[in-house]
């Protein structure tokens, strides 16, 4: 049996495959297929060819963008990490940001621990728990001794004095010429 012998036993046999098979069908398929080959000889119409300085310019500028996005994420990871170790003490970020720029600079193993974060994340909260603590801790004031010293003699001072009230002072105006003289010798005034 030849293959003609096969395609003409499957058509005559099979009136699905006769529906399938019919003018209309084929017409339309030729169709889709013309419409589809004008569609990809249009776009490669309409794209210019690219020269190679037009291509580094293109690179470069992805390049720039791809930089600017890695900066972008960067500033907003380091932001969400001074947060956590800020809390809810009310400090302002830019001290947790300063912090553990300080961190990062003097301990190369605090950069590196942030780098991994991804990867080892159980590893990096660690690390945050004691980047939080070490934050509080230096955040906590100082007691200046020389100043404290100070403080504590102005209180002293201030308690010493006397609570009771000054009697009413008569008015100057109220008092004859007698009681004027006698007021100038208690306080010492000479006119």
């Amino acid at each position: 049996m030849t293959d003609e012998t096969v395609v003409e036993t499957e058509v005559q046999g099979n009136p699905e495959a006769e529906a399938e098979s019919s003018p209309v069908d084929t017409l339309e398929s030729a169709l889709a297929e013309f419409d589809k080959a004008q569609t990809q000889e249009e776009e490669k119409a309409s794209t210019p060819e690219l020269g190679v300085d037009e291509i580094r310019q293109t690179v470069g500028e992805v390049q720039q963008f791809m930089q600017d996005q890695r900066q972008k994420t960067l500033n907003s990871d380091l932001n969400a990490l001074a947060k956590e170790i800020v809390g809810d003490t009310g400090e302002d970020i830019g001290f947790a940001r300063g912090y553990m720029e300080y961190r990062a600079q003097t301990a190369p193993d605090m950069t590196r621990a942030f780098l991994g974060r991804h990867s080892n994340p159980e590893a990096f909260a660690k690390v945050k728990a004691g980047l939080k603590n070490d934050f509080a801790k230096s955040r906590q004031s100082k007691v200046d001794d020389k100043a404290t010293d100070d403080v504590a003699a102005v209180n002293s001072a201030v308690r010493a004095g006397s609570t009771t009230a000054q009697p009413d002072a008569k008015s100057s105006w109220d008092m004859n010429d007698q009681e004027w003289s006698q007021y100038k010798k208690d306080h010492g005034v000479i006119y």
